[in-house]
């Protein structure tokens, strides 16, 4: 924030660092910065993780990198993953289930580099993801936190459960301890136990293994598969 004279500062869109969206928020730290250097600390601006907001209807919020810029800067390890608003009860309720969040992880950690929120308190949520991202946080760290049910917030969280197949899995097995009776009818698919036993809870979780690669609770060669036998699940 230094600038080429003695003992002035400058913030804002004045600087001109092509680094630097032009928003409100981005100024204001930028002046945090600046105070500090002055009064004598070694303070330093960075524009790695500053959330973009657009105030539209949806809204949209983006921090980090998109999906291409994360394959030409981390290459084949690169993923992404999408959570639907219209999956969320709480999207539902408020009558805003249109858009999505998306996570972008890179290396075999999945480590988050980029989030993308199109929906509704978008400017909101991109919070969580700014300081998951500050934090170096993986898709793991997201999921081990615990997040109020029903929220939108939480819809961050379950596109973190996308990347964690493992984690999907063990869904399978809870959606069959909680509706023993609702075994998958060939005609009807996941959406027939949906609706089979209309509990919110099972609904989500039914949403979820649908995510499953490798996973589906369909027929195959004709015959019926039930959440229950191993042996019947692909």
């Amino acid at each position: 924030m230094r600038t080429n004279i003695p003992g002035v500062w400058a913030i804002g869109d004045c600087i001109g660092d092509p680094r630097a969206p032009k928003l409100a928020h981005v100024a204001s730290a930028q002046g945090e910065v600046a105070v500090d250097t002055i009064l004598g600390e070694d303070a330093v601006m960075s524009y790695d993780v500053t959330p973009n907001v657009v105030y539209t209807h949806p809204e949209i919020a983006q921090v980090g990198l998109t999906e291409e810029q994360a394959k030409e800067k981390y290459g084949a390890e690169v993923k992404a993953a999408r959570y639907s608003f219209r999956a969320s009860g709480r999207a539902l309720a408020l009558g805003e289930a249109d858009g999505l969040t998306k996570i972008i992880t890179a290396g075999k950690d999945q480590r988050i580099v980029g989030v993308h929120i199109v929906g509704p308190q978008a400017s909101e949520l991109i919070a969580e993801a700014t300081l998951a991202m500050r934090l170096e946080a993986t898709v793991e760290d997201v999921i081990a936190t615990i997040h109020a049910h029903p929220t939108l917030a939480e819809t961050f969280r379950e596109a973190a459960l996308v990347r964690m197949p493992v984690r999907q899995n063990i869904l399978v097995i809870v959606a069959a301890v909680l509706a023993p009776a609702a075994l998958v009818e060939p005609q009807r698919g996941v959406a027939g136990v949906h609706h089979a036993v209309g509990a919110d809870l099972i609904g989500s979780a039914v949403h979820r293994i649908s995510n499953v690669r490798g996973i589906r609770i369909a027929r195959q060669a004709g015959q019926p598969r039930s959440l229950f036998n191993p042996a019947s699940r692909r």
